[in-house]
């Protein structure tokens, strides 16, 4: 896998977790992985964020699309900086991630 492809899994990884994953295993570069698994993450925290927001009924319901613009926004931001080869951690998410690497 070239290099300018790493770099667009990397930044689709964010945007969409299963890119993540499957760049995550197959991702021949370190830079690759660490953005496939970084992204994998960063879908699963929206995703159990959601939950528990679906749980909590008339607050939890008014504040989840507020949450999800918020994800899209940061999203497309931390996708921009994969793309341009920058290396960035997101809280609690890129301590899981670096423990992961390290194995």
């Amino acid at each position: 896998m070239d290099k300018d492809t790493e770099k667009i899994l990397a930044a689709l990884s964010y945007p969409i977790g299963l890119i993540g994953l499957i760049l995550a295993l197959i991702g021949e570069s370190a830079y690759a992985k660490y953005h496939g698994w970084q992204g994998l993450f960063w879908g699963i925290a929206i995703f159990a964020v959601n939950i528990v927001l679906s749980m909590i009924f008339i607050i939890g319901w008014m504040i989840m699309p507020l949450v999800w613009l918020v994800w899209l926004v940061f999203s497309i931001i931390f996708a921009i900086k994969a793309y341009k080869g920058e290396q960035f951690e997101i809280p609690v998410i890129s301590g899981i991630v670096k423990g992961i690497m390290k194995k």
